[in-house]
């Protein structure tokens, strides 16, 4: 099955402002129906919706939205096109025709990268860990949600494909109060943020520097959309 081939894709996402950059789809490209469940920051989360799409009848899914970097000429706002996804527990290669398909109309993007991305049941959020995550594996990113994907089209015989940009680099770790910022359900938890700076003010920096890092990375995204994702 090619990409052409495709009439109902799934696309997973971690949070609300994911699948807002989604919208531009309907604007852009071949007019493929596209359903979107969001996984919040749970690996429950991501399962529910993982199984919610394919027993919805998709038939692709996509894991899309915003990643960790974990090699250090990974740079805020690249893009990494997905050949395979690691995990701890196995490997499950992209769909061949989809992930050549996409890389060879993004090969000459500046901010395009093309790789594996490793899945994590929990969030990586110091340096030593990042760094050691992508010697160990040698892949650019880490995220979330899309292992989970992976391993649940591969169960069903579905093409699987993931789309990341990236967020954080691999030099700069997760600071605290960060951890708050997306509740379960994939909206942004505000109350859980204001008492968090409440009790360590100092962090605040570090949710800035997020915020334009985030408007980086959802703007890549925002762009390879407008050229055609799907």
């Amino acid at each position: 099955m090619s990409q052409d081939a495709f009439r109902h894709i799934g696309v997973i996402v971690g949070f609300a402002r994911e699948a807002s950059c989604l919208k531009r789809h309907k604007h852009c490209g071949r007019d493929v129906p596209l359903s979107v469940a969001m996984s919040g920051a749970e690996k429950s989360g991501a399962l529910k919706a993982a199984q919610t799409l394919i027993d919805g009848g998709i038939d692709a899914l996509m894991s899309f939205g915003v990643a960790g970097g974990l090699q250090d000429d990974v740079a805020v706002g690249d893009v990494v096109f997905a050949d395979k996804i690691y995990h701890k527990d196995g490997v499950w290669m992209c769909h061949k025709a989809w992930s050549h398909a996409l890389w060879a109309r993004y090969a000459s993007v500046p901010f395009a990268r093309r790789g594996s991305v490793f899945g994590s049941d929990i969030l990586v959020p110091e340096i030593a860990e990042k760094r050691a995550l992508g010697e160990r594996t040698g892949a650019l990113v880490v995220d979330m949600e899309s292992h989970i994907g992976a391993c649940l089209a591969h169960r069903h015989g579905i093409p699987f494909m993931a789309v990341r940009a990236v967020v954080d680099r691999v030099d700069k770790a997760i600071p605290p109060v960060l951890y708050h910022v997306i509740a379960p359900d994939g909206s942004y938890d505000v109350g859980g943020v204001m008492k968090a700076l409440l009790r360590r003010p100092w962090q605040v920096g570090s949710l800035i520097s997020l915020a334009y890092h985030m408007e980086r990375a959802e703007s890549a995204l925002v762009r390879v959309i407008q050229r055609g994702l799907f």
